[in-house]
This record gives structure tokens, C-alpha cells and sequence, in this order.
């Protein structure tokens, strides 16, 4: 029988070859955003990518991750996943001095109907790293959800030039000019910022008498690049008539006012993230409508994502 000295010294002996044996485990690894920060916003405009113009700062379809480990392995087994795979896309980028590095775009909003603050960060990505897995990394998917539109009524230029008298229409015309402030609000009800625009005009539908034809020519389809808003919420859109022979018409153009008659109307979506019509996310959906003095909005839909009525160019204008 040996003695309680030696069996405590063959014990420690063991525990310490076993300990050699056995190896290392890795620490949880992290998952950092730019600047190290520790969770990310960012915007979904209806694809991939960034939108289609100028993008002010704040408006990133995508943020660069990167996930690090204290795991001495050389060749660790990385991968990388998120809770939410419908909304959010993980690009591997390259490994590099023991990091990861990924870049996350949205490919769907957080939320698809108003939302209070603070933002629920309900999109997360996370990384395994050797069988080790990090902390979430939460993210937040914003979109422009609706637009709020200011029938500001007759436009009028420096010097008081109004209707089509003003500037970048057609001076001695006799017409109106109604200028539409538009204003695109986020989930949570704040205005967005200069951004590409553009809108889809379809079932484009005349009076047919006394002159107001289609032979006239249908309205076009407008853009607008950030330069072209005329604040730093809202992007003008103008209903207007111009002729230099109001006397072809009958009831003839007057300058603005009032009721008057209505002679065109058409089916008008707006559309944020793009300078291309038909691309970006939907956030209007209306009828357009023309009359003698004046133009107007009507029958102006809900918000809705994804916009059906827009998807499937819901006629919602009539024959006036």
C-alpha cells in the first residue's frame, strides 16, 4: 500500500497530463459593426442594393460585420447565420489576421406597418466559431412606408409669377400650375430626407369633348433626384394646364381657383429609392385628377407593404 503523500502526488500528475491533452477551448466570439458598433439600422427600398442616385448619409441598404475569436486554432470552422434569412442576406467578404468579415443587406423591412420608438431590433445575426457561438448582433430594417402630400394650391415663383406664368413653365399661357408638396414618412412617422423618387402614371383617360382630347397628349412620367426637392422634406409635383388659346376649349382653362370642371384623370403611384419609374418601394397609390382651374388627389389608398395596388397597377382613377 503506498502512502497518502504518493497517491496525492500520482493524482496531480494525472490531472495535469490530462489537462496537456485536451484542447484548448475558444472564447464566445464577438460580432462588431463599423466604428465597433454593436448593433446596426438600415433601409430596404423594394431590392437589393443601394438605391438608384444619390444616397444621403443614413439611407444603407447594407452594413460590413466582422467576427473575431480569442480560438488559437489557425483554421477555425466560421459560419456565419441570421434569425431572419427573409429579410436579411449575409455576404461573405474574406478572413483575414483571424477575422471574419461579412456584410449583411436587407432584402425585406422589420416591420410592414407603423412602429413607436424605440426600434425593435427583431433581425440578429450571429456567428459559430469552432462550435462557439457569439452573442447576437441585432439589426433593424427601416423603409419609407407612406407619403404625406400638401395641396399647396396655385404655384408662384420669385416675383410673384404665378400659374403658368412661373418660372420653368410657359410665360404668357393662359392656365394654372398646382404645386403638390410630397412628404415620405419612415415606419415611425419621420420624413425622410432627399432621396431618388419617381412615379407610374397608367389608365390615362380624357373628357373627349370641347376640345379635351387625347389628342393633347398624356401627361409624362416625372423623376426626381435629390437636387430636385424644394426642401429638405418634400419633393414638388405639379398638376398643371398651359395653353396660348384658351378659346379651343370648352369650358375653357382659367388661372387657379376653385372648382371648375374636370377634363383628365389618371391612376398616379409614387415610388422612393429610384430615379427609375417603376422602381423603389411604393408609397402611394392615387388618382390624379385634371380640371379647368386647378388638379387634385383623390381616392388616395392606404399604406400597404407590399403595395398591392401598386404590384398589380390597380386602376383607381374612372372615366370623369
Amino acid at each position: 500500500m503506498k502512502s497518502t503523500c504518493d497517491t496525492w502526488a500520482l493524482a496531480i500528475l494525472s490531472t495535469a497530463l490530462l489537462a496537456a491533452a485536451m484542447p484548448l477551448s475558444a472564447a464566445q466570439p464577438t460580432i462588431v459593426g463599423p466604428n465597433n458598433t454593436t448593433s446596426g439600422a438600415i433601409w430596404y427600398f423594394g431590392y437589393i442594393g443601394p438605391p438608384v442616385g444619390s444616397v444621403p448619409i443614413g439611407y444603407g441598404t447594407e452594413i460590413s460585420l466582422e467576427a473575431a475569436s480569442s480560438d488559437p486554432n489557425p483554421n477555425p470552422t466560421v459560419t456565419w447565420s441570421t434569425n431572419q434569412p427573409s429579410l436579411l442576406q449575409l455576404v461573405p467578404e474574406f478572413m483575414v489576421g483571424g477575422i471574419s468579415y461579412y456584410t449583411a443587406e436587407a432584402i425585406g423591412p422589420s416591420f410592414t406597418y407603423p412602429q413607436s420608438p424605440p426600434a425593435n431590433y427583431n433581425i440578429s445575426v450571429t456567428v459559430t466559431w469552432d462550435g462557439v457561438k457569439s452573442a447576437p448582433f441585432p439589426i433593424f430594417i427601416n423603409i419609407p412606408y407612406a407619403n404625406y402630400v400638401v395641396n399647396t394650391g396655385q404655384y408662384c415663383s420669385a416675383f410673384d409669377k404665378c400659374d403658368c406664368n412661373a418660372a420653368g413653365f410657359y410665360s404668357g399661357d393662359t392656365g394654372y400650375v398646382t404645386l403638390n408638396n410630397v412628404y415620405t414618412e419612415d415606419l415611425f412617422g419621420n420624413y425622410l430626407t432627399r432621396i431618388s423618387t419617381n412615379e407610374t402614371l397608367f389608365n390615362q383617360l380624357w373628357l373627349g369633348t370641347g376640345g379635351w382630347t387625347s389628342s393633347l397628349g398624356n401627361p409624362k412620367q416625372s423623376n426626381w433626384s435629390p437636387t430636385q426637392w424644394n426642401s429638405g422634406y418634400a419633393f414638388p409635383d405639379y398638376y398643371s394646364f398651359c395653353t396660348s388659346t384658351p378659346s379651343s376649349f370648352t369650358p375653357p382653362p382659367t388661372y387657379s381657383g376653385s372648382g371648375g370642371t374636370e377634363f383628365f384623370t389618371e391612376t398616379q403611384n409614387y415610388w422612393i429609392g429610384s430615379t427609375t419609374n417603376g422602381w423603389g418601394l411604393c408609397t402611394q397609390a392615387s388618382a390624379a385628377d385634371l380640371y379647368t382651374n386647378h388638379g387634385a388627389q383623390s381616392n388616395v389608398q392606404p399604406p400597404a407593404y407590399p403595395a398591392a395596388v401598386c404590384a398589380n397597377r390597380t386602376n383607381l382613377n374612372t372615366a370623369p
